[in-house]
């Protein structure tokens, strides 16, 4: 298979940053609960077929003008009939599309046919949910653990560098003051015993909509509840520090989608929800 990839398979130009064949890519559905990259996808067919060939190889074939040949078993770059569909959409939409099919509209035996066929076993009290809550029961066992989520966590690690390798771009990228100073050694190194540093991105509404919180990045320092801070505002300027507040810090979260989980204080590198500032940063996003 890795000859055939090699003669076949599509090329991804340098330049493109945002590719499935990159593995940065994923094909997700909130409402169904499930997600995936080409290569968790291939690692379920490898799955299926007891590991005989590497799933890393497949996936690399079931993106761009590739075919699957029944009669030779690989992959080509020209269809072998006329009506033979991409291997995207061959190997990953119709066998998706067929889920759907069967749990919308087929009988239940022809569904516990199918889902065991491919290693999906349900409980009976599952075949009494809607359409949307059998698909989502289905999609779980397919594609594993919270419906593919460890596809999700990999492709983070793999393409996401930690705070502390990406700390010297990003504040080279966003921090307006002498890079060679203290502060900005500081920031570089997350250093959490340092200068406190925070830079600010965006501001959510508390749950009962009359104030905001701020949505910020802590980089450098550790910010405790009860600190006092200075806000500095898009004017300030060493030369000219009118644009800035002092504001005490009353409330810290761990912001987690609908879920706050309130803390005493964030080390450098972390993502930080703060109450009782937003009064003095005038945008919503920066």
């Amino acid at each position: 298979m890795e000859k055939l990839y090699d003669s076949c398979a599509t090329e991804v130009e340098s330049r493109t940053y945002f590719s499935p064949l990159k593995g940065n890519v994923l094909f997700c559905s909130s409402l169904f609960r499930m997600m995936f990259t080409l290569e968790s996808y291939a690692a379920v067919y490898a799955e299926m077929h007891e590991n005989s060939f590497d799933p890393k190889v497949l996936a690399k074939c079931l993106w761009g003008d590739l075919y699957f040949n029944a009669d030779t078993g690989g992959f080509q770059k020209t269809p072998p009939d006329a009506d033979q569909p991409r291997s995207f959409v061959q190997f990953v939409l119709e066998p998706i599309y067929k889920v759907f099919a069967h749990c919308i509209g087929e009988e239940k035996d022809s569904s516990v046919a199918l889902q065991n066929k491919v290693g999906i076993y349900l409980h009976k009290k599952d075949y009494e949910l809607d359409a949307k809550g059998l698909c989502r029961k289905v999609f779980a066992q397919y594609f594993g653990v919270g419906g593919g989520l460890p596809s999700f966590i990999d492709m983070v690690v793999k393409h996401i560098a930690n705070p502390k390798e990406n700390a010297a771009a990003k504040v080279e990228a966003l921090y307006a003051g002498d890079q060679d100073g203290a502060v900005a050694a500081d920031m570089k190194s997350l250093d959490h015993t340092g200068y406190l540093m925070l830079h600010t991105v965006k501001q959510f509404h508390r749950p009962d909509c009359r104030s905001f919180d701020v949505f910020g990045r802590v980089m450098s320092g550790t910010i405790f509840r009860g600190d006092r801070v200075k806000i500095l505002g898009e004017n300030y300027s060493l030369d000219d520090d009118e644009d800035m507040a002092i504001r005490e810090v009353q409330n810290l979260w761990i912001y987690e989608g609908r879920y706050r989980v309130e803390v005493s204080h964030v080390p450098a590198g972390n993502w930080v929800l703060i109450g009782g500032i937003e009064g003095s940063i005038k945008k919503s996003r920066a």
